[in-house]
């Protein structure tokens, strides 16, 4: 399987920059034409851009703006494409319900035509002001594999990917706008960065699925002092970092084998452990 992760810079919420307008499709087209993947995914939010979250009300009616349904105009024109192109497609939407509820969803087009879509579940504390929580992990029955979906701070709580892989998870995808910011430990100049890389290897270590992570680059909005912190990283079955084949236009790619990496993960273990010790807490 051919993995592409383009290193996006957030340009702010706006209408601008959605499913619905052709530049962000002509993104997505020359992404597919250039590098062929047979999984492309975008961070947090990427089809509308992530507000900054400093100015409540101009966020509120920037997203109000935006919001749509999940089987909307942007949602549709991705899924053409991932038809079209045969290449599976995660991107992040300001969703609208039918009660006029927003959420903050993560959304698969599989070229079947499936729209398949994750409502996050664990918001931040200024993400709640514009946000209703969802309630219930996600896993696409793709075929590429079974993905789970989720979003950036779900990766603190490892009980979301716990679901995922009990529901027959092999890949799980985590789609994010992570900060960058230091708390003044010795040896750590980032230490937001060094707890997204952590996560990303524990929710696949304790699993066993490979975790595909992607965030935004560069400052939260433009002409911003406060930034994203990057990464966009595929994680073996093992916990372990893969390097990337190839690098090219703020994209990486990998040639990743998720048949292969679940029998290193079997060989490692003796087995599969995560299904054999059907125990769990209360």
């Amino acid at each position: 399987m051919r993995i592409a992760l383009p290193a996006l810079h957030n340009t702010g919420v706006s209408s601008a920059v959605g499913g619905r307008h052709p530049n962000a499709l002509t993104l997505v087209r020359r992404l597919v034409d250039e590098f062929r993947p047979d999984l492309l995914v975008f961070p947090e939010l990427s089809a509308c851009g992530y507000p900054g979250l400093v100015d409540a009300v101009a966020d509120d009616a920037a997203l109000s703006a935006v919001a749509e349904p999940l089987i909307g105009p942007t949602a549709s024109s991705y899924a053409e494409l991932s038809r079209k192109s045969q290449c599976t497609i995660v991107f992040g939407l300001c969703e609208l319900d039918d009660s006029g509820l927003r959420y903050n969803t993560v959304v698969l087009a599989d070229p079947a035509g499936t729209l398949t879509g994750y409502r996050k579940i664990h918001l931040t504390e200024r993400e709640r002001r514009h946000f209703s929580a969802g309630t219930h992990a996600v896993v696409a029955d793709t075929g590429i594999g079974r993905i789970g979906l989720s979003s950036c701070y779900d990766k603190m709580f490892p009980q979301v990917y716990q679901r995922q892989r009990e529901r027959g998870g092999q890949i799980s995808v985590i789609a994010s706008a992570w900060s960058s910011r230091s708390a003044g430990a010795a040896g750590s100049a980032d230490t937001l960065a060094d707890q997204s890389l952590l996560f990303d290897r524990a929710r696949a270590a304790e699993t066993g699925m490979v975790v595909i992570s992607t965030n935004y680059e560069g400052p939260k909005l433009p002409g911003s002092v406060e930034r994203f912190c990057g990464g966009q990283r595929v994680i073996d079955g093992l916990g372990q970092v893969v390097a990337p084949s190839r690098h090219g236009a703020g994209v990486s790619v990998w040639e990743f084998d998720v048949e292969q990496a679940a029998r290193a993960v079997h060989a490692f273990n003796d087995g599969d452990f995560y299904t054999r010790d059907s125990r769990r807490v209360r």
